[in-house]
């Protein structure tokens, strides 16, 4: 599956203990953006995405902004910041049903979407 050996899964984990799993592959804590966080175009609202498609999905509580960019905030939990300060990468996946991939952005903290 993987010619070039750089590209295997590797032990991002070196040294710490064996009971620091992170999140186990699932997906860190979801919390509501806070608007003071961030600095946003007028116009911003509070969207809770797929709230009625429970069980199937989460709510995602976002914030969207007039142009149609979605700000989604996580927490990481203290084990995910061990791993993340030992090297661990922080890994997106996107669901895209095979269809066109939209841009992205991923930045620590608040944002400016101004």
């Amino acid at each position: 599956m993987y010619e070039d050996p750089s590209l295997r899964p590797r032990d991002c984990a070196g040294g710490v203990p064996a009971d620091v799993r992170g999140t186990g592959g699932k997906a860190m804590k979801i919390i509501s953006p806070d608007f003071g966080k961030c600095l946003l175009p007028e116009g911003t609202r509070a969207v809770n995405i797929a709230e009625h498609q429970k069980p199937d999905y989460l709510t995602l509580p976002s914030l969207v902004t007039p142009d149609g960019r979605v700000l989604c905030q996580w927490m990481p939990e203290p084990n995910d910041l061990i791993l993340l300060n030992n090297g661990c990468p922080i890994t997106l996946v996107l669901h895209t049903f095979n269809q066109s991939l939209q841009p992205i952005q991923m930045v620590v903290g608040g944002a400016d979407l101004r």
